[in-house]
């Protein structure tokens, strides 16, 4: 109220706030209809691929043009919900998915969805190869067999390459499995020896 003129002051006007409103003084009536348009949501910033570790967490997180938008999470096309495996966060314009422990069949697509926009990160799992043993001095003598083991973490399964000093090694020679890596001599010589 400023003297005989009167305001009606509407902060963070939203869409339910569209009506007609009217003010009235004994049997005078003034009438207005307030007409809203809603801003068009946009994904300001879309959630990133990841590539971790197994039992390791991942958070997805999006950012949009607006707050108070309702969001859904979808992986494989699937509507994830809320449990200890999946734990969805809105902070005003942000959003996050945490997927805890991640294990193989947590890998795939991941959509983030803002009513009619929609974003898509995948998961993947990723680590580094570990090689679980130190350097080794073997003995073998001229004309037997020799397999020399190297055992390792991974995910997924590590492609090996056997050198000796700068030579690569052929690969005929070579067995890999998710755990370790091989590499058989048939018959040692005298010319097998080296690091």
């Amino acid at each position: 109220k400023d003297g005989n003129l009167h305001r009606l002051i509407i902060k963070d006007c939203r869409l339910e706030d569209e009506c007609e409103y009217s003010c009235g003084v004994d049997d005078r009536r003034s009438r207005a209809r307030l007409f809203v348009e809603e801003i068009p949501i946009e994904i300001i910033r879309p959630p990133l691929d990841a590539y971790e570790a197994p039992g390791s967490d991942v958070i997805f997180e999006a950012e949009l043009n607006k707050d108070r938008v309702e969001v859904k999470w979808l992986r494989n096309n699937m509507i994830i919900v809320q449990g200890d495996k999946h734990q969805m966060m809105s902070e005003g314009k942000v959003h996050r998915l945490q997927v805890c422990e991640i294990k193989p069949r947590d890998q795939g697509e991941y959509r983030f969805i803002a009513k009619d926009k929609e974003a898509r990160a995948k998961l993947e799992l990723a680590a580094a190869p570990k090689i679980k043993t130190g350097d080794q001095n073997l003995v073998v003598d001229v004309g037997n067999p020799l397999t020399m083991c190297v055992p390792y973490d991974a995910y997924p399964r590590a492609e090996a390459q056997w050198l000796k000093g700068n030579e690569i090694l052929p690969d005929l020679h070579i067995d890999t499995t998710p755990s370790e890596s091989s590499f058989k001599i048939f018959q040692a010589k005298k010319t097998d020896k080296g690091r």
